[in-house]
């Protein structure tokens, strides 16, 4: 598998496991109407960076996992929540 697939193999995963790393039935939403003028609130967003030696060329590759946790409080918030 080159880089590239292995990158997306490893992002897919974390999403994934991200997903059920957390109850998110004990979280307490914010309510829409304290923010009327927000679509959406990010509530967490945490990036973190690994450096491993590519399979191929040896050389350091940086693997980037990124977790966010956003609230879609109406239409139009959902550009908010990307993956």
């Amino acid at each position: 598998m080159d880089a590239g697939g292995r990158r997306r193999s490893v992002a897919l995963a974390v999403v994934a496991l991200a997903g059920c790393a957390s109850p998110l039935s004990s979280v307490r939403w914010p309510e829409a109407s304290r923010y009327p003028d927000a679509p959406s609130l990010v509530l967490d967003d945490d990036m973190t960076v690994r450096f491993e030696p590519g399979p191929d060329s040896g050389r350091a590759e940086a693997l980037v996992t990124r977790r966010s946790l956003v609230a879609i409080l109406r239409p139009g918030g959902e550009g908010a929540a990307h993956i």
